[in-house]
Parts: C-alpha cells; sequence; structure tokens
C-alpha cells in the first residue's frame, strides 16, 4: 500500500473513530462504553478497507500492464505494415506498369500513399496513449530539475520548423529575451510544447506567423504560444484538453488528428502545479498560456 492510501485509511478511520462514539454518546451509553465500542470496530473496518484498497490497485496495475502490452503489439503490427508500404512505394515506378493500365498503376500508387499516411495517423496515436497514459498513471512526484524554459523553446521551435512549419512556409518567432527558470521534467515539458507549437502549425494558413514567448516574474514564469489560425468555438474552449474531443467545426476537421494532443498538454500542465489559459477568435487566432512558479 502507498503512503498516500494509508494516509486516506488513517484520516477515514479517526472520522469513523469520531462518528460512533458521537453515535453512541448520542444513545446515552456511557464514554468509556463508546469508546470501547469504537477501539473494536475499528481495527475491522482498518483491515477491510486496506484489504479492499490493495485489491484496486492490483486491478488497476493489471489493467495497465494489459493497455501497455496491447500498445506495444499494435504499435509493432503498424511499424511493420509501414515499412512495407513504404518499400513498396519507394519500389513502384508508374512508368513500370506490369500489364496495368496507366491509370491503374497511379490509383495503386495513390492507394500504397494513402494507406502509409493511415499508418503514419495510427502510429500517432497510440504513441500519443502511451505517453498520456504514463502522464496519467505515473507517479504523483515526478522527477523535477531546474530547467530554462526560454532555452528549451528555442530549441523546439527549431525541431517544430524543419518537421512542420517549413512546409507551410510558417515563420516561428521566439520572443524569449530572459531565461525563465521552472522546476520542471524535461521530457514532459518538450511533449508538452512541441503538442502546442505544432498545433499551432497545423491550423494556421500557410505564409503566417506563430508568436512563441516566454515571460518572467517575480514569481512566475508563462509560456505563450499564439497563432492567426482558424481560431476554437467559444462552446468548445472548455472540452479541448478532454481526451479524443474532436470540435464540429468543419475547418478544424478537415485536419488529421485523434484530440489527444491538447489532453497531453493539460496532464504535464497538471504534474507541474502550472496553471493555464486559452483565449481564441474564429478566424483570428488562438493564444495558450501556462503559468509556472518561478525557480530563480
Amino acid at each position: 500500500m502507498t503512503e498516500r492510501a494509508r494516509t486516506f485509511l488513517t484520516i477515514l478511520c479517526v472520522a469513523a473513530f469520531l462518528i460512533i462514539i458521537l453515535i453512541t454518546h448520542l444513545f446515552d451509553t456511557g464514554v468509556f462504553f463508546s469508546v470501547i465500542i469504537a477501539f473494536l470496530i475499528i481495527p475491522f473496518l482498518y483491515i477491510l478497507i486496506g484489504k479492499l484498497l490493495e485489491k484496486t490497485k492490483q486491478t488497476i496495475k493489471s489493467q495497465k500492464l494489459f493497455v501497455s502490452n496491447v500498445q506495444h503489439e499494435l504499435n509493432g503490427a503498424m511499424t511493420y505494415m509501414r515499412l512495407n508500404s513504404e518499400f513498396a512505394l519507394r519500389n513502384t515506378d508508374p512508368n513500370d506498369q506490369l500489364g496495368l493500365s496507366k491509370t491503374k498503376s497511379r490509383e495503386m500508387i495513390l492507394a500504397l500513399r494513402t494507406e502509409l499516411e493511415e499508418l503514419k495517423n495510427m502510429t500517432n496515436i497510440i504513441k500519443n496513449l502511451s505517453i498520456m497514459s504514463a502522464q496519467e498513471h505515473g507517479p504523483d512526484n515526478i522527477e523535477l530539475t531546474k530547467i530554462n524554459l526560454s532555452s528549451l523553446l528555442e530549441d523546439l521551435c527549431r525541431a517544430v520548423s524543419k518537421q512542420s512549419a517549413d512546409k507551410k512556409r510558417i515563420k516561428i518567432k521566439i520572443n524569449s529575451d530572459l531565461p525563465g527558470y521552472v522546476m520542471g521534467n524535461q521530457t514532459a515539458l518538450e511533449q508538452m510544447i512541441s503538442n502546442l507549437l505544432t498545433n499551432a502549425v497545423k491550423y494556421s494558413p500557410a505564409g503566417s506567423v506563430v508568436d512563441a514567448s516566454v515571460f518572467t516574474g517575480s514569481d512566475k514564469v508563462i509560456l505563450s504560444v499564439e497563432d492567426k489560425g482558424i481560431g476554437i468555438p467559444r462552446q468548445d474552449i472548455p472540452y479541448i484538453f478532454n481526451p479524443f474531443f474532436r470540435s464540429n467545426d468543419k475547418t478544424a476537421r478537415e485536419e488529421a488528428g485523434a484530440g489527444l494532443g491538447l489532453a497531453i498538454v493539460m496532464s504535464v500542465v497538471k504534474k507541474h502545479k502550472a496553471k493555464i489559459s486559452v483565449k481564441s477568435i474564429l478566424q483570428k487566432g488562438t493564444s495558450i498560456l501556462i503559468h509556472f512558479p518561478s525557480a530563480q
């Protein structure tokens, strides 16, 4: 049993002890008799509830192991299929028709490309599920080190520019003159910032600008990612951090995704005891701010 579970169980038993004394006192059984009854019942409750908590813990552990194994098997299968599709696509020559018409050859190549794109999307969904599961069910006290958020933001802006922004001629503008130090987990913060930047690029028009900034104060460090994209409908904002949430907005649904990116962002925010806020105007853009406790 974890320390957290023991603390909860102890508090529960103390509350039960006081309630039993109160009830027996109301029936005018005497203080001594009330205490005796309480001391007889409390150990039984402690053992019973402890066993229930332990059983629940084992059930959750088994479920996590099952999900992890399924994710591993799916990931392996998807990777195998993706590699085969890539190999087939590389070795398919539209001019070498192999007895097929040129139109049929082109249709086969198009089908391979479509299948490859779907496989990449499925692999990405499985990867995000694994990350979210690790964030949600991992230990509460994650390993934290002093991190320069400004420097980390600059590195990830360069990476996302190469991966996706440059293809849409989107410039990611960095505003972080001063270092902003926070106590954080390097891997989790990298995933969070990468998701925010990728989302901003995905929903921004070609040739636009995404502003990524770090502001420092006396007791906080604020990370900001702002785009000039399609925006988020006001009624959707309370739900965008829910796993698998997809807006009904037609323009938003044209972009591929499973609604896990921002769910991962929220789980990282919670782990770091930070606060997040969203401002968005349709067809004008979205601004997401995350307030971290400063480690200056």
